[in-house]
């Protein structure tokens, strides 16, 4: 059965252009809503890259504050290498008297006196020779006290000598009859000092 429609055809053409004006108006309210979600996301998300740039920037001026601080450590380190070549030249040659007269007093033989010694150091010598000394000594027992006195010198044990020589060498009549004897070397880099580095600090980096 068809329906009937009684109501004045002018009424039923406004209902339907209302309800195509509601439709439409519902259409804009969802487009305006779905813009209004669209943007808070992007501004959120603006937001939080803006946080990241910011931190990143401050890493930035972190590292830069470094890298100021540290733009003096290489003058630093010139001066300090100057100074310490400085110091290893005002030291150079220089005998360590102290730990060769230990030394020497091991080196001697038991039968031999040393009467007298002196030493100098030269800028005349070549290569690593650093002095010239010279002793006064004599032997209780005779002239085989002054060859072990060269034996144990000139031996691979003691290093910081070379070059011993014996220029004069005479047996008293006595009583006691002794062997006077003087004698020279010549002392090595082994009888050198140490206070270069003793004197220059250790740096190291962190």
């Amino acid at each position: 059965m068809r329906p009937i429609n009684l109501l004045p055809a002018g009424i039923t053409e406004e209902r339907v252009r209302r309800r195509r004006v509601l439709l439409v108006i519902a259409a804009i309210v969802v487009y305006i809503f779905a813009l209004v979600v669209g943007v808070f996301h992007w501004n959120s998300r603006v937001a939080g890259k803006a946080d990241e740039v910011a931190q990143q920037e401050q890493v930035n001026r972190g590292v830069q504050a470094e890298i100021a601080a540290l733009a003096g450590a290489q003058d630093l380190q010139d001066e300090f290498n100057a100074k310490r070549a400085l110091v290893a030249v005002a030291l150079a040659g220089e005998v360590d008297w102290g730990a060769f007269v230990n030394d020497l007093s091991t080196a001697t033989p038991s039968t031999v006196w040393l009467n007298n010694m002196n030493g100098v150091t030269t800028e005349a010598l070549a290569g690593d020779l650093l002095a010239q000394v010279s002793f006064s000594g004599s032997g209780i027992t005779g002239y085989g006290d002054v060859a072990a006195w060269i034996r144990s010198l000139d031996s691979l044990e003691y290093a910081s000598v070379t070059g011993v020589w014996v220029p004069t060498a005479a047996r008293s009549l006595g009583p006691p009859v002794e062997v006077s004897f003087t004698s020279t070397a010549v002392l090595t880099a082994y009888a050198g000092t140490s206070r270069v580095e003793s004197l220059t600090p250790q740096v190291g980096v962190p």
